[in-house]
């Protein structure tokens, strides 16, 4: 055998010995575990961090469509008093009427709804006063509690409804505009 022969096969050798002590070894450190792991997250349970924002938007929600309620019935009082009066001097108002009395069906269709969402706020089972999560199972029951009532809201139109009463009193005002006076030339002394 060469002498470039042996000298490969001392290599070979001492290569594969070398490659095999460094495969027996981790490519990653490893440490102990301390005596309190962190908890890990359950997979379909929302954290806390995250019910505490959904509880928080959905108080916000709650107390956007109560003021829409204590002020409709004001609302709806004074643009029928409008109405009588625009009707009393001939002026159509069925357009307005229809929306008005739309709305107003829809405001009827809502306070049960939100007697029951009155109810989940005032109880807030899994919260404490403060907002924070106090029991998590509860916590996202009554987020989805909450949800579910709020979808009913917005089935029964209120939103609608509204923005259709605002669409019919623009228009009715837009066409019942009063005629502005132009400025005349004969007033100013034309001269001739």
């Amino acid at each position: 055998m060469s002498m470039i022969a042996m000298w490969f096969r001392k290599s070979l050798i001492v290569a594969v010995i070398a490659a095999m002590g460094l495969g027996a070894l981790p490519f990653v450190n490893a440490y102990a575990q301390s005596a309190n792991p962190p908890a890990t997250p359950v997979l379909g349970h929302a954290s806390s961090d995250r019910l505490q924002k959904a509880w928080a938007k959905d108080q916000t929600a709650y107390t956007r469509i109560g003021k829409i309620l204590n002020d409709a019935s004001s609302l709806i009082s004074k643009i029928q008093t409008r109405l009588d009066d625009a009707k009393a001097k001939g002026k159509d108002v069925s357009a307005v009427q229809t929306a008005l009395n739309a709305f107003s069906t829809a405001v009827n269709n809502v306070q049960p709804i939100y007697a029951n969402l009155q109810t989940i706020v005032q109880s807030h089972s899994g919260f404490d006063e403060s907002g924070n999560v106090t029991d998590p199972t509860q916590a996202l029951q009554t987020v989805q509690n909450f949800k579910s009532n709020a979808e009913q809201i917005r089935q029964a139109g209120l939103q609608e409804a509204r923005k259709a009463l605002h669409d019919a009193m623009q228009a009715f005002r837009q066409s019942n505009r009063s005629a502005t006076p132009t400025p005349s030339s004969s007033s100013g002394g034309a001269s001739g």
